[in-house]
């Protein structure tokens, strides 16, 4: 019973930080066409694609968790 729980919080946790990380790519898209850029910290040439690399992961992150 308690390995099923733990179980069943893994992949709780992996959904949340799945629709995280896509949430974190649209806001990071939309928000571009404001000028307001949330990975400053990274170069521009790789700033432009972190939203596909965020939604990517979050993408492949939910995908992995299979079905309840």
């Amino acid at each position: 019973m308690f390995i099923s729980s733990n179980i069943m919080l893994f992949f709780l946790m992996g959904k949340i930080v799945g629709y995280i990380l896509i949430a974190a790519a649209f806001a990071d898209f939309g928000l571009s066409y404001l000028d307001i850029n949330l990975t400053y910290f990274l170069p521009d040439q790789i700033s432009k694609f972190t939203p596909l690399f965020l939604g990517g992961l979050g993408y492949l992150i939910l995908k992995g968790q299979g079905k309840e």
